[in-house]
């Protein structure tokens, strides 16, 4: 009931044409995304950004940004020693749990559930799984009983469904698991994760999009049938439709969720780091590393394409080979306008990743910027004008010449015998 106590109306009085066709005030699809979104208001994603999402006309990406010390510091500190920075503050994290008394982690790690807390001041570090989101102090056996609390009878002890699972089914979802705990250390690998499932997420709504707008025009065309009183003779193709609906459906809730929980993990990190504790823990072992904030962007697809591809040169478990197929075309276009040869075309599966990462890299130092080198492939603009007259994989080549096997896929048209 709405506030003037007058029913709350989903469905518009047939009329017209089509007598048998119902039409809705709400896009149903709205509706069920905004049910299944309803929870950002508690400190979720935004339902603005989410919304972009599920329309599948954008492409938002999660950016950390340093304002005391300067972005461009930050990315030299980070490209100087990434690896041993990030393994060093993960470290300190973990000293972090293991020194620290049940109230004061509450303050210094972000978690899910209670349940992180007192299964890391109970157990011994020995059987913690560290890993690049965070830490799993039950060593990822909780899997079974990672999630919410099923309904409790009597005396009886509480028991926990299990994790709900990703959007590929896997069982270890750990940005929803009650017992995962992570904090600042961990940002970096937090957001790489989130980015990872908003491409998904972009993808997923493009496919849903095309499934519902498939859906929409079947139904019509069985009530148009059933107003004629003819026979519909697509009922198959309408149950095919209504299926493929359904599962992309269930795919986009699932991104929806498991980006509501990382978001919420990131949020809580962020104020961590910003706190004005002395005892907070911060991002990299170096001081000064303070007033950090995680920005959603709306970029164009190859700036999100980039930065998962870079993202997945660091956080191997994440699978991008869709990623770098869609980015190597890119790189492809561009060096066909510039009267080249594709080259990421011939690379075997294995070395696209390198290849390309080395490829925008390259690019990225002519130009002078990370958003310059996006700009350039996007434009397709002049090699030449930046120094690369002749075909972009001779340097390439010469960048990777230890890596076994690249040299006769970098000359795709000479056999390894000339």
């Amino acid at each position: 009931m709405l506030t003037d106590n007058s029913p709350i109306k989903f469905v518009k009085p047939s009329h017209g044409t089509f007598r048998n066709y119902i039409s809705t005030y709400f896009p149903l699809h709205t509706l069920r995304v905004s049910l299944i979104t309803s929870f950002a208001l508690e400190g979720g994603v935004p339902i603005p950004v989410l919304s972009k999402l599920v329309a599948g006309h954008s492409r938002i990406i999660m950016t950390l940004y340093y304002t005391k010390i300067g972005q461009a510091y930050m990315k030299k500190v980070m490209s100087e020693a990434e690896d041993k920075l990030r393994l060093a503050s993960e470290q300190q994290f973990k000293e972090f749990l293991i020194n620290t008394e049940y109230n004061d982690l509450k303050l210094g790690a972000a978690f899910n559930d209670d349940s992180a807390l007192r299964a890391v001041n109970a157990g011994s570090q020995v059987s913690w799984q560290v890993m690049d989101k965070g830490i799993c102090p039950v060593g990822c056996q909780g899997c079974d009983n990672g999630g919410e609390q099923t309904a409790k009878l009597g005396n009886a002890p509480c028991s926990y469904g299990p994790t709900p699972r990703d959007f590929q089914g896997n069982v270890k979802n750990c940005v929803r698991c009650r017992w995962f705990i992570t904090g600042p250390a961990f940002m970096p690998g937090l957001i790489a994760h989130f980015n990872n499932l908003s491409f998904e997420a972009s993808e997923a709504g493009e496919r849903h999009n095309t499934f519902e707008a498939n859906l929409d025009a079947l139904k019509q065309m069985k009530f148009s049938a059933m107003d004629a009183n003819e026979p519909f003779t697509k009922e198959a193709d309408l149950k095919a439709a209504e299926f493929e609906y359904e599962r992309e459906a269930t795919k986009v809730d699932a991104l929806m969720n498991d980006m509501h929980a990382t978001y919420r993990l990131i949020a809580q990190s962020t104020q961590i780091m910003n706190s004005t504790d002395e005892t907070k823990l911060q991002l990299l072992s170096e001081s000064g590393f303070s007033d950090v904030t995680a920005q959603l962007e709306d970029k164009s697809q190859l700036t999100q394409l980039e930065i998962v591809c870079r993202n997945s040169a660091l956080y191997p478990y994440y699978d991008a080979s869709k990623v770098v197929l869609k980015r190597g075309q890119a790189i492809d276009l561009m060096l066909r306008a510039n009267g080249q040869d594709p080259l990421m075309l011939y690379l075997p599966d294995e070395d696209k990743l390198k290849v390309g990462n080395q490829i925008m890299l390259l690019i990225e130092n002519r130009v002078g910027s990370f958003d310059k080198a996006i700009q350039f492939v996007e434009s397709q603009s002049s090699l030449a004008e930046i120094g690369f007259p002749n075909a972009i994989g001779e340097y390439v080549k010469t960048e990777l010449s230890k890596s076994a096997n690249l040299i006769g896929y970098l000359n795709p048209h000479t056999t390894q015998g000339e």
